[in-house]
């Protein structure tokens, strides 16, 4: 979280307690930094209301109404974090109206992935590699080359990218240090020679002063990119790719970099005659899942995307595949 978003200042009758509210949910170690940009919307929506101290039902349906333009898992978000700010509030004693689960707008569909090619793969790279300095950024053609390599080669979540520094990257061993991640613990990632020494040249030529405790990639700044920033750079690097963009429903998402990742690993695998029951926990292990059952979805895309090994595939583990190849964000 930048600086300046650190020292927002909350304004509205609610401007003691959300701070209070924050440091209840991260000592509990929750990261709550989306939700804090929540907050903050909300303590500006809340400045048109009566509400010194207390969440009013007028405040809670008028700041969760759905919008046209909004999502179901946008309305949710917001009601989830109402509700969870409405329960501190209740079990300090203050007034507040509890929006009732029972209203909470149904997710209506699943994600399908997309698993990019590996021409594809070649292409985006390829753009990549192509970027040139603007002065604005005059390192983000040396940056995101590199940023994107790490989420395609080691299957890295985009925030575990962003929140690298310079020393959880050892590129003398070729070890990533992944430090509290999705569930809250730490991983070590190994990385093969050629992005090894890619990491060992960005160190010594673009990090050369940096300190240990700074970003990886830091943004102007100095501080990391903003998620948004890097969504909107991969919109535009699909465009100059020649991969068309389906929409917010359909893809490519940013994230489906992380699943074509784990796609391409079991299929790279399993073609070289290693048993996919064997590959399985390793490939968890390394994406960083806490059990089995979200890697395991990915047979059943791999399958699907190379049929010539689904053969293979059924006769190493047949019984791993599962009926639906549905993946969730993990």
């Amino acid at each position: 979280m930048k600086q300046k978003e650190k020292n927002y200042q909350f304004q509205s009758g609610l401007a003691e307690l959300i701070p209070a509210f924050l440091d209840e949910k991260h000592r509990l170690g929750y990261k709550y930094e989306r939700e804090y940009f929540e907050l903050m919307n909300l303590d500006r929506f809340s400045l048109d209301y009566d509400c010194k101290n207390c969440l009013p039902e007028e405040l809670v349906l008028a700041w969760t109404k759905q919008q046209p333009h909004q999502s179901a898992t946008t309305a949710r978000s917001k009601i989830n974090i109402a509700r969870e700010l409405a329960k501190f509030m209740s079990r300090n004693g203050f007034e507040a109206y509890l929006y009732p689960e029972c209203m909470t707008p149904k997710q209506t569909h699943e994600h399908t992935p997309y698993i990019f090619t590996h021409e594809e793969i070649q292409r985006l790279f390829t753009t990549l590699d192509q970027m040139r300095p603007v002065v604005e950024s005059p390192k983000k053609h040396i940056i995101f080359p590199l940023l994107f390599r790490l989420l395609y080669c080691c299957g890295l979540r985009i925030s575990e990218a962003l929140n690298l520094k310079v020393s959880d990257v050892d590129a003398n061993n070729g070890v990533l240090m992944i430090r509290d991640a999705k569930a809250y613990t730490d991983r070590l990632i190994p990385m093969d020679d050629s992005l090894t020494e890619r990491c060992m040249w960005y160190k010594q030529n673009i990090l050369l002063t940096a300190l240990p405790e700074q970003y990886f990639f830091p943004s102007t700044d100095g501080l990391s990119y903003h998620v948004f920033t890097i969504r909107l750079a991969f919109r535009n690097l699909l465009w100059k790719s020649g991969i068309s963009y389906g929409g917010r429903l359909v893809g490519p998402r940013l994230h489906d970099i992380r699943h074509t990742f784990a796609v391409h690993s079991l299929q790279k695998a399993v073609t070289a005659g290693k048993d996919a029951q064997e590959v399985i926990p390793l490939l968890a292990v390394y994406l960083g899942h806490k059990t089995y059952k979200g890697t395991n979805r990915y047979l059943h895309l791999t399958a699907e995307m190379f049929p010539e090994i689904l053969e293979q595939m059924e006769t190493a583990c047949g019984r791993l595949i599962p009926e639906s190849a549905g993946a969730k964000n993990d």
